[in-house]
Order: C-alpha cells, then structure tokens, then sequence
C-alpha cells in the first residue's frame, strides 16, 4: 500500500491562496497560504429497512435489511426528518407512518441519505367473538 503524500493529493483536499507579499515584485516571490475548506465527511451508506405491516393478531414490525456498516449506527425519524433517534419507533397498528432511516458515522456525524417507508395497518384487531379466536383453542369443563 502507497501511503506518500504529494502535491496532487495536497490539491485535492485543501485549497490554498498564495499571495505576493509585494505587488510590486516582478517574480511573484513569497506568499501567505490560506486554508479554505478541508473536505466534507464521506456519507456512509444509508441502511435498508422493510416494513412487515400487521395482521391481527400480529403487530407490525421494521426489519432492517441492510444494515449500518462499522463504525456507523442507524437512527429514525417518524417527523419527516425533521430529528432523528437512535430508538426505534413502535408500529402504529391504525395509522398510517412514514419512517426515514439514516447511517451516522460515529467519528465525524455525517449522516448517509434518508431511505423511507411507509407503513400500511390493517387496524386495530376486533375483540375475539369465538372461544377458538385467534389459532387458540378455549375448552370449558
């Protein structure tokens, strides 16, 4: 593995203005550096995340498919965006969500591209009207 360091990666992460000390030196001789702007955190990749909707008498869930790669960590929005938590949120068996996922890198906190879904319930589940609702058998002596 090359680990040297020369101009041309120099240039390709820090700008630098050089200025002549003296407009009036032919030569251009000398000159102060300026540091611009050093390059952004690379964004890790954004996880990939699926929706299991509810079926009563199953609650919904989200399973993370893709997961965040080392030294990153997932974290959802359920506000468009707005803020986001490392806390998953709880399946809403009536009302309809949309969820944005993003990867965080640990060291530097630059955050991957949002990857949405949506949630589609079926409601709530109806009270059990049988004594074998639901797969679960009742018997009475």
């Amino acid at each position: 593995m090359d680990n040297t360091f020369d101009q041309e990666d120099a240039t390709s992460y820090i700008q630098f203005l050089f200025e002549p000390q003296n407009a009036g030196d032919p030569k251009g001789n000398g000159g102060d550096v300026d540091v611009f702007s050093c390059p952004p955190c690379m964004p890790p990749a954004a996880p990939v995340v699926s929706v299991v909707d509810n079926a009563c008498p199953v609650p919904g869930r989200f399973n993370i498919d893709t997961p965040c790669g080392p030294g990153t960590h997932i974290e959802w929005s359920i506000d468009g965006g707005l803020t986001f938590s490392p806390t998953p949120p709880a399946y809403d068996n009536v009302n309809a969500m949309s969820v944005k996922t993003v990867c965080v890198d640990d060291a530097e906190g630059c955050q991957s591209i949002p990857f949405e879904v949506t949630t589609n319930p079926t409601g709530s589940c109806p009270p059990c009207p049988t004594p074998n609702c639901f797969g679960i058998s009742i018997q009475q002596n």
